[in-house]
């Protein structure tokens, strides 16, 4: 997995980083995805800064629930859910809810 590691992170941070990669390397991978390549890890590391790991994997599984196993599928879902969540403060609040209990959040 690569990742930036900065000075100052911490062993903890270091080890944080790592464990992302393995969940996202195993989510994508044991929902069909195929092989995580540099350039698709690095995308979806991109995504886990801007949205979150739980939003990512729970997009990944959704994707596969659907048939729709592409890396421009999920971004579309993490895309829409940003946009429900940006209007309004309540609507972020809820689909983060659903997301956490493992739901589609609409």
């Amino acid at each position: 997995c690569t990742f930036a590691i900065n000075k100052k992170d911490s062993a903890k941070e270091i080890e944080n980083k790592k464990d992302i990669c393995r969940q996202l390397s195993s989510t994508w991978t044991n929902n069909g995805y195929g092989t995580l390549n540099k350039t698709l890890l690095d995308k979806l590391l991109a995504d886990v800064e801007i949205y979150s790991i739980e939003w990512v994997i729970k997009a990944i599984e959704i994707g596969n629930q659907r048939g729709k196993r592409t890396y421009s599928y999920l971004k579309g879902i993490l895309e829409n859910w940003k946009t429900e969540g940006d209007k309004t403060k309540k609507g972020q609040n809820e689909i983060q809810e659903r997301i956490a209990k493992g739901e589609d959040p609409f």
